[in-house]
């Protein structure tokens, strides 16, 4: 039998050009990083898990990166194996008080889902990747809000505005965008940032409510009286009314146009004339 069919998987440390360096080797070479790697009873093992990854110093300097998961061999003389985790992390933004477009306190809340695409700026660049987004995630929630209005009512003179409530898909592609760019320095990619709770702040929560109880009483009234015109239109247009005088259609119309908008129960009868 071969002994090399049968042999277990193991490598020295790899090194590779994702970032500048002094030294040129490929990402998870199949070689040794440096001479004491041969000094085997200097070299201690250990694993690289799937969604994770290796960045190597040197003496103080970027030397390379293991990414590919596996057994491996090193010499961690004057060497420094910072772990990164590239699977998929989430970041909850809790409670967050901000304004709208229209000055309205909001308690804001959202969801970042996120993952590292690039070891070497995440273990190099930025002291605490999962922090440096936590950071940057509520400063970039409080700028979007704060261009939006929470309802399209509270902005006079315009129409179909993008609101908080209407356009989430809207907001939460800014929030994402602006979020990148602020922390591609990490190496972090962001894959989604959603709104998660949205609602205005407790010192204006009464009087909002009773604004939206006032506004849509106003729009039921207003479909009210828009179906009673319609109904009285048409009475009078029937055949129903033609043996009456002109006085009597206007008191029918009347009767009618009470019966139908007011906000009480309608008398037993209705008189029609006399």
């Amino acid at each position: 039998m071969d002994a090399s069919a049968s042999a277990p998987h193991v490598h020295t440390m790899e090194a590779s050009e994702d970032a500048p360096s002094t030294v040129d080797k490929a990402d998870n070479a199949m070689c040794s990083s440096y001479g004491m790697d041969f000094i085997i009873p200097l070299t201690s093992c250990f694993i690289v898990s799937e969604r994770e990854a290796v960045v190597n110093l040197f003496c103080g300097h970027y030397y390379g990166t293991i990414t590919s998961p596996g057994f491996y061999l090193r010499n961690w003389v004057c060497v420094e194996g910072r772990r990164i985790s590239t699977a998929i992390q989430s970041l909850d933004i809790a409670n967050v008080k901000t304004a709208d477009a229209n000055g309205n306190p909001l308690l804001v809340s959202g969801i970042v889902s996120w993952a590292v695409v690039d070891a070497r700026r995440a273990a190099l660049d930025v002291a605490d990747p999962r922090r440096f987004v936590a950071d940057q995630a509520p400063a970039v929630l409080k700028r979007v809000v704060s261009q939006y209005p929470y309802e399209a009512e509270a902005v006079q003179g315009e129409e179909d505005v993008p609101t908080l409530r209407t356009e989430t898909e809207v907001v939460a592609t800014r929030m994402r965008n602006l979020l990148q760019e602020r922390v591609d320095v990490a190496g972090v990619r962001i894959l989604s940032f959603q709104l998660n709770e949205l609602s205005y702040a407790p010192e204006i929560a009464q009087a909002m409510l009773r604004r939206q109880q006032a506004d849509a009483l106003v729009a039921a009234r207003a479909k009210v009286v828009s179906g009673a015109v319609g109904i009285a239109r048409d009475a009078v247009a029937s055949d129903a009314l033609n043996g009456m005088s002109d006085a009597e259609r206007a008191r029918t119309v009347r009767d009618l146009l009470i019966v139908l908008v007011g906000d009480r129960e309608a008398m037993p009868t209705v008189s029609v004339g006399g």
